[in-house]
């Protein structure tokens, strides 16, 4: 009976060992016909490194088109009108100048760079190129002239002015460096020079705001009580700063100087009251008489700030509307005031402002969130960078000469002056020649 038992034990033993190299066997022809397929490979010709070989290039090929296609660059989109390559760092700012000649921008490559938009049209795009010795330029401003670039640092946290030449071909180069005293420790989140050119703003990630000369020296030091400040900028004619903040309200101040130039102070002008959440951005019109605001709340608002204010006459609500919230929004107002342009992810929607409606979306058109939307103040084009995009995108206003035209419209029914009706009617024909050429431009005529 023992002799019997051991013998069932071996013969099971036996057959679970045959059972196991079987599988294995199984498990190894599997493995080889996935990584091989017999129809692909004859193995009688290739040897087994020559198969660790092929193995090793075809990981590597799915490797590289992956990384290819995460990395794609949005297809062209009919209302652009520029794509500016140049920085080899992610494009962290963007500024028009006043005259509408020149776009400057900055970026992790260690660099600032004014474009000019003459040349945005054509195939190559001029720029003059200036180094950021041992730093970052997070944020950029024109000044009025055109002849030097206000920007804020990353290490050293402070206000650096550009000096620059140009040549007659449109190059030129950096003259001159001024550092500014680092005179808060809180990060700089905006910095701009008044259109102007009488001070400088500097918007910390507090609740500080600074107002300085062009010469360094700090003229004023503002608390907001905000609990955080989120975005500051200058009114075009260079009288108001407006700050956005944690706060469901947008304060304004009054930057005050005497009839001589000298300083005055700063003053609380008025603020923009009508939001649920935090305001994330805001903008003016060129004549500084319309602002636009975009909120956490999902909704933007359109303003005539063209009140009385030392009378405590509040700015009045023109329009409100919903925009598809997504986290941090960028807002810009059209020269005029008749389009806001409102940048969330990485698409861009624009919108009526006389009555609200969506003119067009600009879908997915960066890389990346967008975390810088300017106009040109003539009106013709809008400009765009994203959060982790080396290149500028430009834009037709497009929509701009629409509203354009349906505004001249409305205004030539009221009109009581033949004068007034031919001007707006020339206004109406040149808006419809813009349309045309760039019409013409996209479709590649």
């Amino acid at each position: 009976m023992e002799m019997l038992t051991e013998d069932v034990f071996w013969l099971l033993m036996a057959a679970v060992g045959a059972v196991a190299v079987a599988f294995l066997i199984h498990f190894i022809a599997f493995r080889r016909s996935v990584v091989h397929p017999p129809s692909l490979v004859d193995e009688s010709s290739v040897s087994s490194s020559d198969f660790s070989e092929m193995t090793i290039k075809s990981k590597n090929l799915q490797r590289a088109q992956t990384v290819k296609a995460k990395s794609k660059a949005p297809d062209k989109h009919p209302l652009q009108a520029a794509h500016l390559k140049g920085h080899t760092g992610v494009v962290l700012s963007l500024d028009f100048s006043v005259d509408g000649k020149y776009l400057a921008s900055c970026a992790t490559d260690r660099t600032v760079r004014v474009w000019n938009i003459k040349d945005f049209l054509e195939k190559d795009h001029k720029y003059i190129r200036v180094n950021v010795e041992f730093d970052c330029a997070k944020s950029v401003s024109i000044s009025p002239d055109s002849k030097a670039v206000v920007g804020s640092t990353e290490d050293g946290n402070n206000v650096r002015v550009f000096k620059l030449t140009r040549k007659k071909d449109g190059t030129g180069a950096c003259s001159d460096v001024v550092d500014f005293p680092k005179e808060h420790n809180a990060a700089i989140i905006s910095a701009a020079i008044a259109s102007t050119g009488r001070f400088i703003l500097t918007c910390y990630s507090d609740t500080t705001f600074i107002i300085w000369d062009l010469k360094g020296e700090v003229l004023a030091k503002e608390d907001t009580k905000q609990m955080q400040n989120h975005f500051a900028c200058i009114s075009p004619c260079g009288r108001f700063v407006a700050c956005t903040g944690f706060t469901p309200d947008v304060k304004l101040w009054e930057v005050v100087f005497a009839k001589s130039g000298e300083f005055s102070g700063v003053t609380r002008a008025m603020d923009l009251k009508g939001h649920k959440a935090a305001v994330y951005c805001c903008a003016f019109s060129k004549d500084s008489t319309r602002a636009a605001t975009v909120s956490k709340d999902g909704s933007w608002k359109f303003w005539n700030q063209d009140v009385q204010y030392k009378l405590q006459q509040d700015p009045h609500l023109l329009m409100t509307g919903k925009y598809k919230h997504s986290g941090p929004a960028q807002i810009g107002l059209s020269p005029d005031g008749l389009v806001a342009a409102i940048a969330a992810e990485s698409s861009i929607s624009l919108y009526e402002t006389a009555n609200g409606s969506l003119a067009t979306t600009l879908d997915n058109v960066h890389t990346s969130p967008i975390c810088r939307l300017v106009w040109d103040p003539l009106g013709r084009y809008f400009a765009s960078c994203g959060g982790n995009d080396k290149h500028i995108r430009v834009w037709h206003n497009a929509p701009g000469y629409r509203a354009q035209m349906a505004d001249c419209k409305n205004k030539i029914f009221n009109a009581k002056s033949d004068v007034l009706k031919e001007r707006l009617r020339q206004q109406i024909k040149e808006a419809e020649q813009s349309l045309e050429a760039i019409g013409a431009q996209s479709n590649g005529i």
